[in-house]
């Protein structure tokens, strides 16, 4: 095997893992990344070291056995082709980025389609090692274009974003804004209201700040979720009928419509998924953490979790996450050595 053949089939592997399964992963889901793209960009560069590594071993190897090297990187190679039809045919079956627990049911059926996927590979490579070896090579150049084509389509993204916030929704009514009384509407998720009220115990300060505030202590949600409760309580509904996905995207249509048509500027803070054409400027979480903590990248531990959950088989998708959020850490602590996550 040439050095140069070696090489693509060992590149296969690196942008699979480490470009393609991490910039679909953002692609598919910028919004609840807060379009940071620099979370496929620290990826590439990993897989640019995984090549590196990759082929330092087959260039020590094939030192001492041509055939040993040859299997090494045929070996990769399947790997990398495994992953990547298993990340498209059997994606990793997890729940909504909601809020929630993350968990997998690790379903029997997809654990069969993923060895199913696995045998017919492997079945595909020792054909094509007999017959005709340049088949393999069908695979390699797609997917540099794939892996390219992701990166600059983060990159565009984030330009969209960026135009897209710049633009002010211009209201027709005569009122402006410096003539209504500001209104502030702090939703506490879940159980937090506990830890809020403890939090001001321990920190008087913070109480005396807050003065002027009502807090609804024991306030119950229709939902158990922010993204259901988000559109409940701004109209005043609940689901009743019709389709369900459609009620949730009604969330703009009642309390933030009305504030908006009556002169009120909107600035809203929360997690990236929760966005309306009404507001004028949209904070995210992660953006007033690095504000006020300088902590660089904060979603790259929920990231690094559902990456690796992505690239694993689904029979250890829950072990993946509990490995990914430990591994993500490191990849925090990496960028923020001064900061916690």
């Amino acid at each position: 095997m040439k050095y140069k053949q070696a090489a693509h089939l060992l590149a296969f592997f690196s942008v699979a893992i480490f470009v393609i399964a991490p910039g679909t992963l953002y692609l598919f889901n910028h919004d609840q990344w807060n379009y940071d793209y620099w979370l496929v960009l620290y990826f590439s560069a990993l897989g640019a070291v995984s090549f590196i590594s990759l082929y330092a071993i087959y260039y020590i190897i094939n030192k001492f056995s041509n055939k040993c090297a040859a299997i090494f990187a045929y070996t990769i190679f399947t790997l990398g082709l495994i992953t990547l039809l298993n990340d498209i045919l059997s994606p990793v079956q997890l729940g909504l980025l909601d809020g929630r627990k993350m968990h997998s049911d690790e379903p029997l059926f997809y654990t069969l389609l993923e060895l199913a996927i696995a045998c017919l590979v492997v079945l595909f490579i020792c054909f094509s090692l007999r017959k005709n070896k340049q088949w393999l090579y069908v695979f390699v150049k797609p997917v540099y274009f794939v892996g390219v084509g992701l990166i600059i389509f983060s990159l565009a993204l984030q330009s969209t974003y960026q135009a897209t916030e710049e633009r002010k929704i211009i209201s027709n009514n005569t009122v402006t804004a410096q003539q209504l009384p500001n209104i502030y509407h702090f939703h506490i998720d879940g159980m937090q209201t506990d830890y809020f009220l403890r939090y001001m115990h321990n920190h008087p300060e913070v109480k005396k700040t807050l003065t002027g505030f009502t807090l609804f202590e024991k306030n119950i949600a229709n939902y158990h979720t922010t993204v259901l409760s988000l559109s409940s309580y701004l109209t005043s509904t609940t689901h009743l009928e019709g389709r369900f996905d459609k009620w949730l995207k009604k969330y703009d249509h009642g309390l933030l419509k009305k504030l908006k048509e009556t002169g009120y500027r909107l600035i809203h803070s929360s997690d990236a998924p929760h966005r309306s054409k009404y507001f004028d400027e949209i904070i995210a979480i992660p953006e007033l953490l690095k504000k006020y903590s300088g902590a660089q990248h904060s979603s790259m531990v929920e990231f690094t979790r559902i990456w690796l959950a992505k690239i694993i088989p689904n029979f250890l998708t829950n072990e993946s996450l509990f490995t990914g959020k430990n591994l993500g850490k490191h990849f925090f602590y990496t960028l923020n050595p001064h900061h916690d996550t």
